[in-house]
């Protein structure tokens, strides 16, 4: 049996996606980001504090590492 998400519910692995962020390189050129992409071990939403990856939370890995491609990924710095 699955073991229930601190939120109280049994999630099922599917609702979990891939989200994909910029990982180290610099701070204020994104040009030195570096594309992670990652199992969620939660859903990207509100109930988990996680509302903002959502757009960048992906039902496949494949997905996720192709919108990193496309420059779509959280964490991204904006030049100032």
């Amino acid at each position: 049996m699955a073991d229930k998400c601190w939120c109280g519910i049994v999630h099922t692995e599917k609702s979990f996606g891939w989200t994909v962020i910029a990982k180290g390189g610099g701070q204020t050129d994104s040009s030195k980001d570096r594309i992670y992409v990652y199992k969620r071990d939660v859903p990207a939403d509100e109930k988990h504090h996680a509302a903002d990856l959502a757009p960048f939370t992906h039902s496949s890995k494949a997905k996720a590492v192709a919108a990193g491609k496309r420059g779509e990924y959280a964490y991204k710095r904006v030049p100032v």
